[in-house]
């Protein structure tokens, strides 16, 4: 059966040297050079399985594995030039499935792969950690419960899923558009009103002055982005 792969990696020639290979057995793939657009690849899409390189720039490998963990249950096959038990340790810890060290071998990385994606069917209720901790704010999504330095935020659904698209992508600028899709799941069309109500209504809730906002900042034409209050 087919698979579905992402690739986020920062060099563009192991990229490539993966996607045809695995192209080659049979399998999609397809590839990120930045971890930020790995991580939107990987909310919007489906993949069985994930080739995460650990030294990525801007938004690390580590981050990416537990934001990943916290939200989707898929195989995570880490790649990294460290050999040293300690960095292993962490990363498992962390939630990933598997660990290479490179240079790796295309045919080490399909049966790596292929044995990944078996537990995976074989598991499919596979028990997962469901809360993401950003700087004074706590994100269950299995409850879909937040909160703010340890007081619940009465949030509608809605503003929970945006909450939660601001804080994963913390630091970038999102456009009215990216947020529409993620919190409406939908094609965008006449959004402008939509999301300034929702990001009003959020700001409600988790700013101390709403009309200075400290976290959620807006980026004058082009979008909205979260700060976290130490930044």
């Amino acid at each position: 059966m087919q698979k579905n792969i992402l690739i986020i990696e920062r060099d563009l020639k192991i990229c490539k040297f993966l996607k045809y290979g695995i192209a080659a057995a049979g399998h999609h793939a397809y590839y990120c050079l930045t971890g930020r657009e790995g991580l939107i690849h990987l909310m919007k899409g489906h993949y069985d399985l994930v080739i995460l390189e650990l030294e990525m720039e801007g938004m690390s490998g580590r981050e990416i594995l537990q934001i990943t963990r916290s939200r989707e249950t898929v195989s995570i096959l880490v790649i990294s030039s460290s050999n040293d038990i300690q960095t292993k340790v962490e990363v498992f810890q962390l939630g990933a499935d598997d660990y290479m060290v490179k240079p790796v071998a295309l045919e080490e990385v399909l049966a790596r792969m292929e044995a990944l994606c078996r537990r995976y069917e074989k598991e499919p209720e596979r028990t997962k950690t469901s809360v993401l901790f950003c700087d004074g704010f706590t994100i269950d999504l299995n409850y879909k419960l937040a909160l703010l330095d340890g007081k619940s935020l009465d949030l509608t659904r809605k503003e929970f899923d945006l909450l939660y698209y601001l804080v994963v992508n913390k630091g970038q600028v999102l456009s009215k558009d990216q947020i529409f899709q993620y919190v409406w799941k939908e094609e965008p069309y006449s959004i402008e009103n939509t999301v300034m109500c929702q990001i009003y209504n959020l700001r409600q809730k988790i700013e101390v002055d709403p009309a200075k906002p400290k976290y959620i900042q807006t980026v004058w034409g082009f979008g909205y982005r979260f700060l976290p209050k130490q930044e």
